[in-house]
């Protein structure tokens, strides 16, 4: 283990000092701060939900094109107030499941942990994969089925037409 030196540790730190900075230099000039329907889309959040604000909420229903219609919106005023005074049960407050690198998992209702919304590569591969082995099978049930179909529409097809022959020749 190596002792760093007063003058090391000073050195260090004021490095480090030195890249935050610049991190939040590059935040405040690259990331939409000012975006107004980001601020407003907060309100959304299970916390938020006492501030009584309903222009926010409104503006967020104008901002999603074809999201309500004009009718809907103006009854959203009343249904926001509503909802900001209900006490809502905790367990209908959406919780993710963060595994750990051992793979156990923790609940978590933190909005603002990253590990919620950070999926390794792998996770998302495996992911793709089941999905497509679904798709798959679904397709081929549905191939299996379509084949069924026809063969059934063959047959209902062949013995209309011998009961329509028998009708033509026993004729009136």
């Amino acid at each position: 283990s190596t002792v760093l030196t007063q003058e090391e540790r000073e050195t260090f730190f004021n490095d480090v000092r030195k890249i935050y900075h610049r991190i939040a230099q590059y935040f405040k000039l690259n990331l939409p701060l000012k975006n107004q329907f980001l601020r407003d889309i907060q309100i959304l959040h299970h916390s938020l939900k006492g501030v009584q604000n309903t222009d926010q909420i409104i503006r967020v229903a104008r901002a999603v094109p074809h999201l309500l219609t004009e009718r809907e919106i103006d009854h959203l005023r009343d249904e926001w107030l509503t909802y900001s005074i209900e006490t809502i049960d905790e367990k209908w407050i959406i919780k993710s499941v963060v595994k750990d690198s051992t793979g156990n998992g923790n609940t978590s209702n933190d909005s603002d942990s990253l590990n919620r919304a950070v999926c390794s590569h792998a996770d998302l591969k495996t992911e793709i994969r089941d999905l497509r082995e679904a798709n798959d099978q679904l397709n081929g049930n549905l191939a299996l089925e379509c084949k069924r179909n026809d063969q059934l529409a063959a047959f209902l097809t062949a013995e209309h037409l011998s009961i329509a022959a028998q009708l033509v020749t026993c004729g009136p």
